[in-house]
């Protein structure tokens, strides 16, 4: 069971459904206040959210 000061860990998912590859995406998190920092891309290391 969780507890307070438990490290939760968790991935975002975000995918390009549209025709063009998208570079500067920004990933924000409500419950983190802001943008997340170092995102990593798991497929292509080369920034661009490449589209499909």
């Amino acid at each position: 069971m969780d507890q307070v000061g438990d490290v939760i860990n968790y991935e975002i998912a975000v995918s390009n459904v549209g025709f063009q590859d998208l570079t500067g995406v920004v990933v924000t998190d409500p419950l983190l206040g802001g943008n997340l920092s170092n995102p990593v891309e798991s497929l292509n290391p080369n920034g661009i959210l490449e589209s499909g």
